[in-house]
């Protein structure tokens, strides 16, 4: 099968949909899959990567004059994909080339990532709502298939009325990292050693910063010395020093993104990994963590709680700033119960979000799109 995905991605990365999206043209090349990057490029270029990804740049000036370009290329087609893949949502490139798609009658499918969340409708709120009438929905309305991160996303797409097929598969999480030892949480180790860690964009509002640093003021009021490392970079950076300065956190520290070598490390020596976001439909931080062995707090807005709370992986917070902090507080002292989660949370990522589970959700949803219409 030929697949082209609509966009340029990176392995590293601390946008998760750009991550995502690499991992999964990844695995899909090694299943013997032929695979494409379509995307506008200040030129025009063809390049195959160390992955065996062929990326291709189309050149144009503008949204434009790029649309004749990638228009007469795609209707002769020489690279005969089979379909394509729109990754992410509110994208005017992506409404171009599904226009394209449209006239020439070429099959595709999107992956929302859960751009249709509510709360994500709610920012910006009057500028998505005439994009939206005026572009999104018959970007949407003439997908082939939808494919959800989340179980939970699906509610999203059902208030859109959508028609077609849709698919619930995970983000792939790369399991060929090493993973901690369950000696990791041994009972000399201390509370005054443990610390929290969070990777991400610094988007306060979305991923939930401003409320967690306050639930970690209230951690030190309670003089438990349990810090927070948070790794990451966003427009956010400077309020969240503010915030922290204001609040006089003692044992909160922000850091550069980590990637490999670098991101294993920290997992290592960390005691939980944390994900606070109001909303988050799949968040692949939190479970390459997992795959490290971490065990996990998510906020209630994450759409994979239920999943978590299920495999005892984790807990979930509650939405009170006190009750939340006891909460870590307790689950970070508790080193028999870190230390069982510890020995077998890899096993249930490996058994829901590897390459080999992903793969064949990938090449069965591909295979339903092609033959529905």
């Amino acid at each position: 099968m030929n697949i082209a995905f609509v966009g340029n991605y990176e392995e590293n990365a601390v946008n998760g949909v750009v991550v995502s999206a690499y991992m999964q043209a990844k695995i899909l090349v090694s299943l013997g899959h032929k695979v494409y990057f379509y995307f506008r490029s200040p030129r025009a270029f063809i390049e195959t990567n160390k992955d065996n990804i062929t990326k291709r740049g189309f050149e144009g000036q503008t949204l434009f004059t790029f649309l004749p370009n990638i228009y007469r290329f795609l209707q002769q087609n020489p690279d005969k994909i089979d379909i394509f893949h729109i990754h992410s949502v509110f994208i005017p490139l992506n409404k171009l080339f599904a226009f394209c798609f449209k006239r020439l009658h070429y099959k595709y499918v999107i992956t929302p990532h859960g751009g249709y969340d509510p709360n994500i409708l709610k920012r910006d709120w009057l500028k998505k709502q005439v994009y939206y009438f005026f572009f999104e929905k018959s970007l949407i309305g003439n997908a082939n298939a939808i494919f959800c991160v989340a179980e939970k996303e699906k509610l999203s797409i059902e208030k859109l009325s959508y028609k077609g097929l849709v698919f619930t598969i995970p983000n792939p999480i790369d399991l060929e990292n090493d993973w901690i030892d369950s000696t990791h949480y041994t009972d000399s180790q201390s509370l005054q050693e443990k610390y929290i860690v969070y990777m991400g964009r610094y988007d306060m509002q979305h991923k939930g910063l401003d409320t967690l640093l306050k639930i970690f003021k209230a951690i030190e009021e309670k003089q438990v010395n349990l810090s927070l490392h948070l790794y990451g970079m966003g427009e956010d950076l400077v309020n969240l020093k503010c915030i922290i300065q204001d609040l006089q956190l003692r044992k909160v520290f922000l850091h550069n993104p980590a990637f490999g070598e670098e991101k294993l490390n920290v997992f290592q020596n960390a005691t939980a990994y944390i994900q606070n976001s109001r909303w988050e439909a799949f968040g692949i931080s939190i479970f390459e963590a997992a795959s490290a062995g971490l065990p996990l707090i998510v906020s209630e807005g994450v759409y994979m709680k239920d999943f978590i709370s299920r495999h005892g992986i984790g807990i979930v917070l509650e939405n009170n700033i006190g009750k939340a902090a006891d909460q870590i507080i307790k689950f970070c002292a508790d080193t028999d119960k870190l230390k069982e989660i510890s020995h077998r949370i890899r096993g249930v990522v490996e058994n829901h979000m590897s390459a080999r589970v992903v793969g064949k959700l990938l090449e069965h949803a591909y295979s339903e799109a092609i033959k529905k219409y």
